[in-house]
């Protein structure tokens, strides 16, 4: 039972709790021990179109160009010395904006945390033994004069379920790849038809509670894993580096700084893309919901 943020309704379901199950055994039940390989995902990069990033590349090289053909031109006295600091200056500025936009789109993307194979492999197998934790979300929402959406309510509800099962297998193949960004994601999924058929009916109910609160409603399914060294909402990412986790220099941002501001981010940007292979890694938790 869920009390309304009102006081006026509450929300009653028997497959429901207001917090995480806490009684689940911390073991696999039927898992698969079939490895299972990581897939190669689409290629990172720092913007998110390439287009821009070969636009900042050719601009890289021309203005280099430019400042070498006019340094060759004042010492071969068929240049003059004010263009020269005029280009000069105009190529520092440029560096040092470039240097900042750099640094700001490769940031959601340069590690914290870097980790050897094993030390993922470890983690992921705690990730494959650790319960799932899944709920629903229901909310109501509406827009502003302004049309920007405004959500009124929110409420999560986690479900009951009287077993689970990972039927993920160890991963497999991460020793191919010395430098990589292995993305984790789960499944959380129904086991049977019983369970999808009660999931179903959860949601419906949760769907009719919120229906009245506000313009827009609807209801999200949500899963969640906690382990003792990670905790991740659907999808989890982890800086892969050798056997040992030392962080490579074109995942560094001593060697970023000192590339953008000597001219070379090209060199920077081409060893992060080339050498740091997206990888993908999917989990899969089903539950049998009670009956």
């Amino acid at each position: 039972m869920v009390a309304d943020t009102d006081g006026l309704i509450e929300f009653n379901c028997p497959h429901c709790l207001d917090a995480p199950m806490q009684d689940i055994p911390n073991a696999i039940k039927g898992a698969s021990e079939t490895p299972q390989p990581v897939e190669v995902a689409e290629p990172l990069y720092l913007f998110d179109h390439v287009t821009l990033d070969k636009i900042l590349t050719c601009m890289e090289v021309a203005l280099l160009v430019s400042i070498v053909v006019s340094i060759m031109g004042f010492f071969t006295q068929h240049g003059n010395m004010v263009g020269l600091n005029v280009l000069s200056c105009a190529y520092l500025f440029f560096l040092c904006v470039e240097c900042m936009a750099v640094m700001t789109a490769i940031k959601p993307l340069m590690p914290t945390t870097v980790y050897s194979h094993q030390e993922v492999k470890d983690r992921v197998d705690k990730l494959r033994h650790c319960p799932p934790h899944v709920g629903l979300r229901g909310y109501a929402s509406h827009r502003d004069d302004e049309g920007v959406v405004v959500n009124s309510y929110q409420g999560l509800w986690y479900l009951q379920y009287s077993s689970w099962y990972d039927v993920s297998g160890p991963i497999a193949d991460l020793e191919k790849y010395r430098t990589a960004r292995l993305n984790v994601q789960c499944d959380f999924i129904p086991a049977d038809r019983p369970s999808n058929d009660a999931l179903e009916g959860v949601r419906q109910r949760i769907v009719e509670y919120v229906k009245d609160k506000d313009d827009t409603h609807g209801c999200d399914q949500v899963g969640m894993i906690k382990a003792s060294e990670c905790e991740f909402e659907d999808t989890a990412s982890f800086f892969v580096s050798g056997e040992n986790g030392s962080r490579p220099w074109h995942a560094s941002w001593s060697w970023l700084i000192v590339c953008s501001l000597s001219g070379l981010g090209f060199v920077f940007r081409y060893h992060f893309y080339q050498r740091c292979t997206s990888l993908n890694y999917r989990l899969r938790k089903e539950f049998c919901i009670k009956a």
